[in-house]
């Protein structure tokens, strides 16, 4: 459709995600075992004593809503802006087989992501762009801090730029691309008890990406890539 003398082409979405999967733990200390391998002795093994026992029930469900708009704004269509909006909810619930769905553990997490990006046709074969995005996604279902608290989620931002070629009528296509992606409150292993997980502070990627895609004939496709990261 046009507006305000420009075109844009408008995308609306809902997407719904559920999961549910049941988890049996069974963690000890098998016993110390003495066995002389030159005159071994064929007994039974003592079965080891299980510490912490559980059948655990983890459900998911994750409810986005989105909305995107691409708007040429040259007349000749080749500069064209996009900008994007997401919002998120996703409840997670953990609960042991057999109890009262009133003692489930259950945490929500909300957050809207943004995405915006600008692509310039130096050429009808040769474009630059440049884009930048939020990123956000909830911890594992079911891990908690060592002092029984919840996690928090990831949150994210990358900004990328870089260049698209096409030759030889459309028949190869290559990508170039240089990239940052900050990533706050990821989610590891305790140091202390790795059964359980804190929020790890900021890690930060940056590299280079290339990609090819070529058309050989109508069966066959040649795909190439290379991608040198530097992370902290």
């Amino acid at each position: 459709f046009s507006l305000w003398g420009s075109d844009h082409v408008a995308l609306v979405g809902v997407d719904l995600q559920r999961e549910r999967f049941q988890n049996r733990v069974n963690i000890g200390i098998a016993p110390q075992i003495n066995r002389s391998i030159l005159a071994p002795e064929y007994e039974p093994l003592p079965e080891p004593t299980f510490s912490i026992e559980g059948n655990f029930l983890s459900r998911v469900s994750w409810a986005g809503v989105y909305a995107q708009d691409q708007i040429s704004l040259l007349d000749s269509g080749a500069l064209k802006l996009l900008l994007a909006i997401r919002y998120d909810y996703v409840e997670q619930k953990v609960s042991e087989v057999g109890t009262p769905a009133s003692e489930d553990e259950r945490n929500s997490f909300s957050q809207f992501t943004y995405r915006g990006g600008l692509l310039y046709e130096v050429l009808e074969q040769w474009a630059l762009y440049a884009s930048a995005a939020s990123s956000f996604l909830p911890p594992p279902n079911g891990t908690l801090t060592l002092n029984g608290d919840a996690l928090g989620p990831e949150t994210g931002f990358q900004v990328e730029v870089g260049t698209k070629l096409r030759l030889l009528d459309d028949q190869f296509h290559l990508t170039a691309s240089l990239f940052q992606l900050d990533k706050d409150d990821v989610t590891i292993a305790d140091p202390i008890n790795p059964l359980f997980g804190i929020n790890g502070g900021r890690q930060r990627s940056r590299g280079f990406e290339l990609d090819f895609i070529g058309l050989l004939s109508e069966s066959w496709r040649v795909i190439g890539g290379y991608a040198l990261t530097d992370t902290e």
